[in-house]
């Protein structure tokens, strides 16, 4: 009886001995790889966003203006609106050169405004005043700000995304000292969204559009050399008026389709992308301190691998297995901005073929805390 009773028990214990081991490991793994896990199985637990109403965008060179305002169904102005284009900067120095000389013939003020902390409350330098002989081509046409940041205390849990928000609120009387004016044509983006002038063109001397219009962005990752997609939104064109408010988020449901370029880590230099990633509202990404590896990024950007190893942000199976692993290489640089194509020298590291990164002695993540 003795041992029919241990032999009908030892398949408990041999399951009890693989639990023992099997729930430890899995929720390792688990914790190890939850972003992942989350991201993964987003599909299952967030809705997508409503779709935009996208509207055609037809342009063509030597096409004029007039004739294009008719073809989008509007009608054409006898004096263009001015021109503000306003952004918050952090460190994008070359993406900002290429957009203001792309803009410069029809923008009247660059807006800019800069902080003395990052969104994450990490102290850094005013890199666009330190920088400003650089835009000498444009000092007439720029008005610039400070934002008085504020410093994380150490073991601090404050969201970045509330000082993101204030700086965002603070432009609206930047803009207001600027001289903007009810019935000027605004531009909402970050530094690194980028309208393209034919863009910029039809809107300032169009009557009709849809105000405030979302501009669609091909999407490009650290690079004009790795196209993603057409999946930027967040850029936005508004007729000013006394209820305007910037802002970085749905405005409205209409999108202008293929109206510029969003490059997102498009650096120079390997400590610019390190201090990024530490800077901006996405910072909890940063789950390792070996992210920040100058090897390990210089390997991501040439691979075109996500420098924070997520699963993309899709709403869907098929979407999300679709644009999983490296984003594909283009050997294109054809409708991208005409001031990087002019200045390809200068610029080598944007164009197909130069993803090689260098370090910078004169730029330490350090310096900024």
């Amino acid at each position: 009886m003795v041992l029919r009773s241990s032999r009908r028990r030892s398949p408990l214990y041999l399951l009890f001995a693989v639990l023992l081991i099997f729930v430890p490991i899995c929720t390792i793994g688990i914790i190890s790889h939850h972003q992942k896990i989350t991201y993964f199985f987003r599909p299952l637990w967030d809705d997508a966003p409503a779709p935009f109403d996208s509207l055609p965008h037809y342009y063509a060179e030597n096409v004029s203006i007039e004739y294009l305002c008719r073809l989008h169904g509007w009608s054409a102005r006898s004096e263009p609106r001015h021109v503000f284009d306003g952004i918050i900067f952090s460190n994008e120095l070359d993406i900002l050169e290429i957009r203001w000389n792309e803009l410069l013939p029809y923008v009247t003020k660059f807006v800019i405004l800069e902080s003395n902390t990052t969104f994450t409350g990490i102290p850094k330098p005013p890199f666009f005043l330190a920088n400003q002989e650089r835009f000498s081509f444009a000092k007439d046409k720029i008005f610039h700000g400070v934002f008085p940041g504020q410093i994380a205390s150490q073991g601090s849990n404050r969201d970045p995304f509330q000082l993101e928000s204030a700086q965002r609120v603070a432009m609206n009387s930047l803009l207001h000292r600027a001289g903007i004016s009810t019935g000027d044509l605004l531009i909402m983006s970050d530094t690194d969204e980028m309208p393209s002038p034919h863009t910029i063109k039809l809107l300032q001397w169009c009557d009709g559009w849809p105000n405030p219009l979302h501009l669609e962005m091909r999407h490009y990752m650290y690079s004009f050399e790795f196209p993603v997609d057409y999946s930027s939104w967040r850029a936005t064109a508004h007729i000013f008026n006394d209820r305007t408010q910037y802002r970085h988020s749905r405005q409205s449901n209409t999108i202008l389709s293929d109206a510029g370029w969003h490059c997102s880590f498009c650096f120079r230099f390997l400590e610019e992308f390190a201090f990024k990633m530490k800077a901006y509202s996405h910072a909890d990404r940063v789950r390792h301190r070996s992210f920040l590896d100058y090897g390990r990024i210089q390997e991501l950007i040439c691979r075109g691998e996500d420098l924070f190893d997520m699963l993309p942000e899709e709403y869907s199976f098929k979407e999300l297995i679709k644009k999983m692993g490296a984003i594909p290489r283009s050997a294109s640089a054809v409708h991208i901005p005409a001031s990087l194509i002019k200045n390809a020298d200068k610029f080598r590291f944007l164009l197909p073929g130069g993803c090689r990164r260098k370090s910078s002695s004169s730029f330490k993540v350090e310096d900024a805390g």
